[in-house]
């Protein structure tokens, strides 16, 4: 009997504590074009123009390809607890993690950092590249947020970043979910895919 009390008074510490848990911080202005109103959709938006066929985030010059790189980070970290995508569905939630893991690849960024330890080095190297001083850009691109000793180095890999075929897939579903569905209803649920006969599709997950 005391360990069903036990356990029943585990459980609701624990709902509360997800009921008090903070809403995390919104995203640099940067990635979200100040848009404070909706800044999930509006990070979404850009991605998907960043990541077509010729946008900046694939085709340059170096300080685009880090915007679009850090927008693509911060949607990633949204699928963790309390974030705007944490209740989409399994599948959706491993095609935006390979997504983000092609692009560390192809960019140089260590697995383990974090996604705000990514976005802070992105931006940081945007920064300076704005304002035409690659030597500080250099200094941003560095471990333990980069891995180290790349060749080549992380800024000659955001001149030249490659293809990001996870990310064109994974985007349009995203943002045509994000357009779909009314705010409340992503408060309450969240986006993911579907599989149908004409592949992925965007839908509206219930709340669990």
């Amino acid at each position: 009997m005391r360990r069903r009390h036990a356990a029943a008074l585990l459980l609701a510490l624990g709902a509360c504590a997800e009921l008090w848990t903070p809403p995390p911080p919104p995203p640099p202005g940067e990635l979200a074009g100040d848009d404070v109103a909706a800044p999930l959709r509006a990070v979404a938006r850009r991605a998907l123009a960043d990541f077509a066929p010729g946008g900046a985030g694939l085709a340059g010059p170096p300080e685009a390809v880090a915007l679009a790189a850090a927008r693509l980070e911060w949607l990633g970290g949204e699928t963790r607890p309390g974030g705007g995508l944490a209740r989409i569905e399994e599948d959706f939630r491993f095609a935006l993690a390979a997504a983000v893991e092609e692009q560390r690849a192809a960019l140089g960024l260590a697995p383990e950092a974090s996604p705000e330890q990514a976005i802070a080095a992105l931006l940081a190297a945007r920064r300076a590249l704005m304002r035409g001083e690659r030597a500080a850009a250099e200094a941003a691109l560095v471990p333990p947020v980069f891995r180290p000793g790349l060749r080549p180095g992380p800024l000659a890999r955001l001149a030249a970043p490659g293809p990001r075929p996870n990310a064109q897939l994974v985007l349009p579903g995203l943002v045509a979910a994000l357009e779909r569905a009314p705010a409340a209803r992503l408060e309450e649920g969240g986006v993911g895919f579907g599989v149908g006969e004409g592949g992925l599709s965007p839908f509206t997950l219930p709340r669990r």
